[in-house]
Parts: structure tokens; sequence; C-alpha cells
């Protein structure tokens, strides 16, 4: 191979993995909001509107009413009443912004700020939730199960660890690597914090309160999980110091299989 030859693969290399970042941080914005907050239940709220999306009708205004049954969004996301309810008014707290650049024309290039659910009813004895979306919202969730390839919105909403959902996306990138490539890949302890919004300094911190309880999760539920090592590096006369995690993947045809 030539040196230049060499150094654009090198080059495309680079761009893959910055690539694989940003796929990470979820596409969806909508969902990335509440992956940041780590608040699990927002995010199997949005699922299931993801859901039913295919029910709703745009209103001609920019804001669309939408009804659905409290009960079957408690079985659903296997929550109860009050978290349900809580968790609702904290995405009524929740904006989300919409940035118009520059036309070509030379207008103004402005930012919007909307609240994901400016309007939410819950009438008493009743098992009925009327919400107001704003339409540009309702398009994002919409586009949930387009823009978040990993699994299917319905097998989502069983997780219980937001840090899972992140792995799932590792797990889905390494797995989609070239055929003539190992299914594994390696990261910093830098790339893992910015991966998974930590600021863990030490590995063995990150593999006790991420690493382990994602696997456990991942092994009950999925058909494709992951296994782990470390690569070592000497430094001066004392203990190794971790210098990398590497992530493999394996098949786990022992387990239900219930995602992907």
């Amino acid at each position: 191979m030539m040196p230049s030859d060499l150094l654009k693969l090198q080059k495309l290399e680079k761009e893959k993995e910055l690539k694989d970042l940003q796929y990470v941080r979820i596409s969806n914005s909508l969902l990335e909001c509440f992956v940041i907050k780590k608040n699990i239940i927002a995010i199997k709220i949005v699922l299931f509107l993801s859901m039913k999306a295919k029910s709703f009708v745009l209103s001609s205004s920019d804001l669309t009413s939408l009804e659905f049954s409290l009960n079957d969004l408690i079985s659903t996301i296997k929550s109860d009443r009050k978290t349900v309810l809580k968790n609702l008014s904290k995405i009524q707290e929740t904006c989300i912004s919409f940035i118009t650049p520059r036309s070509e024309s030379g207008a103004f290039a402005y930012e919007e700020s909307i609240t994901v659910i400016p309007y939410l009813r819950v009438t008493t004895g009743k098992d009925l939730i009327q919400i107001k979306v704003f339409n540009k919202i309702l398009d994002l969730i919409k586009d949930v199960e387009n823009r978040f390839t990993i699994i299917n919105a319905s097998n989502l909403v069983q997780l219980k660890n937001v840090n899972t959902i992140k792995m799932l996306g590792l797990i889905k990138i390494i797995d989609g690597y070239s055929k003539g490539y190992a299914r594994k890949k390696t990261y910093t302890l830098e790339e893992l914090n910015l991966l998974f919004g930590t600021n863990y300094t030490r590995f063995k911190d990150f593999e006790r309160k991420i690493l382990i309880p994602v696997q456990d999760e991942i092994n009950q539920e999925s058909k494709l999980t992951f296994f782990y090592d470390f690569n070592f590096e000497q430094v001066g006369l004392g203990r190794p110091k971790i210098k990398e995690l590497v992530i493999y993947l394996k098949n786990n045809e022992a387990r239900q299989l219930k995602l992907f």
C-alpha cells in the first residue's frame, strides 16, 4: 500500500469514528434531550407516542390535539399512574429549539423554543389523557422510529436503564462494520465519557456503574450482546495502567429473543 493510500484510509477511518460518535448521540433531538437528562420514563412516553403516531392527524393550525388511554400508556411502559403523571409534568417543562438558517435570499436566521407538551388534561375518574402538541414536535415524535433505528420502539420501552440505550447504539455500530473486520471496538475513557455523558476518572468506576448493569440487562433481553476486556500500558515501575476498553460482540442465542 502506498503512503498516500494509507493516509486516505486513516482519514476515512477517523471520519467514520466521528460519525459513530454522532450516531450514538441519538439523531432524534426529542429523544436526545431526555437521554441527556437520564429520564427513562420520559423516553418511554415519547416512544409510546411514536408507536401511536400513525393514527395522528396533524391540525391545520400550529397545535394538534391528541387523546389516548392512560391505562394503555401505563401498561405499555410498565409504570404506574403517579410516575407517569409526574413525568408528563416534567415533559411539559422541557423545550426544544428549532434553528432556521439564513436563506439564500438573505432573510434573517432565527431560533424558536417550543415546549414539548404545552397543554395537558387528565380527566379524574376516566381513563383518558388529552394533550396539545405543536406540529413541529409531532414531526419529531413521528420520526423517532425512522431516525432511532437501533431497535423497535415497542421493544425499547421494556428497558430499565437509559445507559442501555447508548450501549445498544454502540453494539449496532460495531455490528455494522465490514465483514472483514472483527466485531470489536476500542475506546478511551475520554471517548466513553463523551458517549455516555459521564465524567469518570477511572475505568473501574465506569465498569461498575455503567458496563456491568448495562451488560446484565442486554444479556437478559437481546440476541446480540457484548463482552469486554481492557488494554494496559506500563507506566513507571508500578502496576500497569488501564489504557483502553475493548468491546467485543457475541451472539446470545440462549436467551429469549426480544430485541433486534
